[in-house]
């Protein structure tokens, strides 16, 4: 892996912002339809020992008076740009002279390298990739420092993230791999953790399950190794039968808090001598009361039970089972007053079985004889495993650059302006209304454009800057369909209806 970092800055003037830096990634097809400014400079990155900066003076041709506003604005706070890139030999262009202030919307390109690939723009400040395009528009507000990084044309850069501050291992398998190479990377086992997926963070895709997971290496990668932590157990059913009904011995089911139970020689009792702790509970005689339903992740289960008052103290089961065939036995109590019973599911209890933590568990509690018991407040906790945040990548550079701040302007478009386009079949961007509450109407900039020769979708902005620097904005998505008569599908009122 090459560590040399060779570095350009290019001052533009000034001191830092207090904002944020606003980028937006623009697409092979799209360009700034708007912008008019004429890119007359190249600015070469040098090998240095030490960083330097220097002075960068540009050329530019002024944009001609339109009605739709190029996308620059000057708040009078200048702001300085550092540009460097990880390779020698590498250039970038700049499309507009400085000096710069914030809210300022400038355009780099990071040109072709001889035996390199272009991988993405990196935010030294931020940590965070701002665009994987070699060009890329931004809004400046604040001193800013980005990187064109590049890789060799025969390698692809495998960068591994994770959402588990404990997953070290995992990363330290990041690196660049030969492309058509065949590679193997493996997610470490965590305690109280457990690995879900690998998840594709550029074209947010779940791209396996498989751990380890093997796979040749065709291009670059960013994969986040997504793990799920173990939360402390919790009562996920409880029912006292309050809500069940059952006057009978026969044979059949209750629902009991929103969940079926099979009786079988049992009753749904509210007797003065029926042991209950409010005013129901079930009664079994010769047989046997069962869940009809299975609890997965299973931490405890815990019931109350007592002889039915009348009868003498008999000696019950409690079992469980994963097809309510073959019974597992997890105690044998003597009923008499009414006390609590709970089993605690550890781990060993699990691998003695077989089981898997997660497998799902019916409850059968049996009387074998013509003593009668009371069973009442039945309650399952369960494990469960929760996904925590996944790491930040990619800065969600539409938004980012089109903030939709201003609070003067409203944009909207027409009702039957076209969102799905056939194949080959021309675009033309939609007709945009923006509406200053004080100036009246303005003309909206588009950033974006549609390739109607490649099937797929398309993001797609409008926007204006109003008098105080702020934005109005809206993203709209087209989609380019292979087949025109699927343009005859009615998507928007299929969806919403």
């Amino acid at each position: 892996m090459r560590k040399t970092l060779l570095v350009i800055v290019l001052l533009l003037f000034g001191v830092l912002s207090a904002c944020g830096f606003l980028a937006s990634e623009s697409l092979s097809t799209t360009e700034l339809t708007t912008t008019t400014y004429e890119v007359t400079t190249t600015y070469q990155v040098t090998t240095t020992t030490t960083t330097t900066t220097n002075v960068i003076t540009t050329t530019t041709t002024l944009p001609s008076t339109s009605t739709t506003n190029p996308p620059t604005t000057t708040t009078g706070v200048p702001v300085i740009m550092t540009l460097e890139a990880n390779i020698e030999g590498a250039t970038i262009n700049v499309n507009k002279e400085g000096p710069y202030h914030a809210g300022d919307f400038i355009t780099l390109v990071a040109e072709e390298v001889l035996d390199n690939t272009f991988l993405h723009w990196f935010d030294l400040d931020q940590e965070s990739i701002v665009g994987t395009q070699s060009t890329i528009s931004l809004s400046l507000t604040r001193n800013t420092r980005l990187q064109a990084v590049y890789v060799l044309s025969t390698e692809a850069r495998l960068s591994i993230y994770t959402n588990s501050p404990e997953a070290s291992e995992v990363i330290n398998q990041s690196g660049d791999y030969d492309i058509g190479s065949n590679i193997t990377i493996i997610a470490e086992t965590i305690d109280n953790q457990r690995f879900l997926h690998w998840y594709d963070a550029l074209s947010d895709t779940i791209v396996s399950t498989d751990n380890p997971y093997s796979f040749t290496v065709d291009s670059s990668l960013y994969l986040v190794a997504v793990y799920e932590r173990l939360q402390p157990p919790t009562v996920t059913y409880a029912t006292g039968f309050e809500d069940s009904v059952k006057s009978s011995y026969d044979s059949g089911q209750i629902i009991a808090d929103d969940e079926p139970w099979l009786l079988n020689e049992a009753l749904v009792g509210s007797l003065e001598n029926d042991q209950k702790i409010d005013s129901k509970s079930v009664r079994i005689g010769n047989g046997y009361i069962q869940t009809e339903f299975a609890m997965t992740g299973m931490a405890s289960l815990s019931f109350m039970y007592g002889r039915y008052l009348g009868d003498t103290a008999s000696v019950i089961t409690a079992e469980v089972s994963i097809d309510k065939t073959n019974w597992i036995t997890i105690g044998e109590l003597l009923a008499d007053a009414m006390q609590n019973f709970t089993f605690v599911f550890e781990a060993s209890w699990f691998d003695a079985q077989g089981f898997n933590s997660d497998v799902g568990l019916y409850l059968r509690i049996t009387s074998p004889t013509t003593q009668r018991v009371n069973i009442d407040n039945v309650e399952f906790e369960r494990h469960f495993y929760e996904t925590t945040t996944l790491p930040v990548i990619f800065m969600d550079v539409s938004e980012l650059a089109f903030p939709d701040n201003s609070e003067r302007v409203e944009i909207s478009f027409t009702a039957n302006h076209k969102e799905f386009f056939s194949y080959g079949e021309t675009w033309e961007a939609s007709y945009c209304l923006a509406e200053d509450n004080e100036l009246g109407s303005m003309a909206c900039s588009v950033y974006g454009s549609v390739d109607t020769s490649d099937p797929g979708t398309y993001e797609v902005t409008y926007y204006v800057i109003d008098i105080d620097g702020n934005y109005a904005s809206e993203k709209i998505t087209y989609v380019v369909l292979k087949d025109a008569s699927l343009l005859d599908v009615d998507y928007i009122g299929y969806y919403d209806g």
